[in-house]
């Protein structure tokens, strides 16, 4: 694959994704938002009602990833954009990918809240706490067996995201100042590929948000990141977006 696409190349992967709505969005007043899941997971999806109601519009949300409901904000695609990485990052990503896709378009953030970012490991693994410099040593790659954490003897395999994906880049700035992982972490597809794994994996270590958390992990205590749920529009919000973001500021975690 080509590491510049088209715009027009770009916006046709919007196409794929995890579209919400309600059939009646048809017949109504449509608003499009499109973008990061774990915003629509975590605060739209399961509010979807109660934001129709506040909005006066038929909310249509399609989940695929930050860079991309930016996009489809700039071409008009999209009404309001959803991205949970820091907004300078999330820009820079897009003109990578699109070298002048934003241009002189005015986006404005509108933070919503924020959801916790956690270790985890699996639940039968003795190690029941680390400190932040373990866990980036950890990632960088220094300490790669758990007896050096006072756990057995088995090599640390760490599982985590790909390469420019949102939380890892969060990961990556806030916990290892900018430095990348280490290139023998194993990378999945997404956030629940990597509960999945690492409830399988007694040797096992990751990161989720905690909307992605369940029996099968223990998380680690402690907070070294939090993920930023954020909502983006083109210049200054109407009156229905208005509503929409403070609805979803209601809502979401902070």
């Amino acid at each position: 694959m080509l590491n510049k696409l088209s715009l027009k190349g770009l916006l046709a992967l919007t196409a794929f994704g995890l579209a919400f709505g309600h059939a009646s969005a048809q017949q109504g007043r449509v608003m499009e938002v499109h973008g990061s899941t774990t915003v629509a997971r975590t605060v739209l999806i399961p509010h979807m009602d109660a934001l129709n109601k506040a909005t006066g519009r038929n909310i249509h949300v399609i989940a695929n990833g930050s860079s991309k409901g930016i996009i489809a904000l700039i071409t008009g695609k999209a009404d309001v954009a959803m991205i949970s990485a820091p907004f300078e990052d999330v820009k820079a990503s897009v003109e990578r990918k699109v070298p002048g896709a934003i241009g002189k378009t005015q986006l404005k953030e509108h933070r919503i809240g924020g959801v916790k970012t956690r270790f985890i490991v699996h639940p039968e693994n003795p190690v029941r706490s680390l400190r932040e410099d373990q866990l980036r040593d950890i990632l960088l790659g220094r300490i790669t067996n758990w007896r050096e954490l006072g756990g057995p003897d088995m090599r640390i395999a760490i599982f985590t995201t790909k390469a420019g994906k949102g939380l890892r880049s969060l990961v990556e700035k806030q916990l290892l100042n900018g430095k990348a992982i280490v290139g023998t972490a194993q990378e999945l597809a997404g956030l629940q590929q990597v509960v999945k794994v690492i409830g399988q994996a007694k040797h096992g270590i990751g990161f989720v948000n905690e909307p992605r958390l369940n029996a099968s992990v223990f998380a680690l205590p402690g907070v070294f990141a939090e993920q930023p749920l954020i909502l983006v529009t083109k210049g200054d919000a109407n009156n229905d977006v208005r509503a929409l973001i403070q609805a979803m500021s209601q809502r979401a975690p902070s």
